[in-house]
């Protein structure tokens, strides 16, 4: 098992309370938090499928009920007002994730002990608590929460036209390879999550400029 991963397992076993705060951000020492509650921080993108299933299960069995994954992604949506900056954490907006469509990714459950069982793959459906029934755009303290459909990508530096142009077709606001393995983790492991999109990236300029080419052309 990774050192990193059996550093947090380790420390998952002091956590009191029912929630605990997940961070997964390519620049984690932007991230301010607010505290409150339990918190874990791990490295964006290319982890191994153990992550998914170990950390969430060490969660229920400290009895944690509830994930609150931070993450980041690349926005595929119109712009939006408060400026999107490569790199930076959103200011005006909170972006939280109600769904996610995920074309290719692999059950992070395939030869754990739930697949053993059986239970390889779990029901999404309702997955994310959004802890709100309102859909759309609202002021909440100055700030604007938005609801977001996510893309899921196994991409973790730049996303390639023919993807940006699915995951806009498919409905979806932001495409991000570290939301959807944590939602499943959670689920199977009895865990409830709620996911919030806090660090925006600008889409690479060739890969913006490729899809506009795209639809521009015959």
């Amino acid at each position: 098992m990774n050192q990193s991963l059996e550093k947090i397992l380790d420390r998952i076993k002091a956590f009191r309370g029912s929630k605990c705060r997940l961070v997964q951000l390519r620049k984690l020492a932007q991230y301010d938090s607010p505290g409150g509650m339990p918190e874990i921080r791990v490295p964006a993108g290319e982890l191994s499928c153990e992550w998914y299933v170990s950390i969430p299960g060490a969660l229920r069995d400290a009895g944690i009920e509830t994930v609150e994954l931070v993450s980041w992604g690349w926005w595929l949506g119109e712009e939006v007002e408060g400026g999107i900056v490569d790199g930076r954490l959103m200011v005006r907006y909170a972006l939280r994730v109600v769904d996610h469509v995920a074309c290719r990714l692999p059950s992070p459950l395939t030869g754990s002990e739930a697949a053993r069982h059986g239970k390889a793959f779990v029901d999404m459906r309702g997955a994310y608590d959004s802890g709100s029934d309102v859909r759309g755009t609202e002021e909440r303290e100055g700030r604007m929460e938005r609801d977001v459909v996510v893309w899921h990508t196994a991409e973790v530096k730049e996303l390639v036209w023919e993807e940006i142009d699915a995951g806009r077709r498919a409905g979806c606001d932001v495409a991000s390879p570290d939301v959807a393995p944590w939602a499943v983790g959670s689920r199977a492991a009895g865990c409830r999550i709620g996911a919030w999109i806090c660090e925006l990236v600008e889409l690479q300029q060739g890969g913006v400029e490729g899809a506009d080419a795209q639809k521009d052309g015959p």
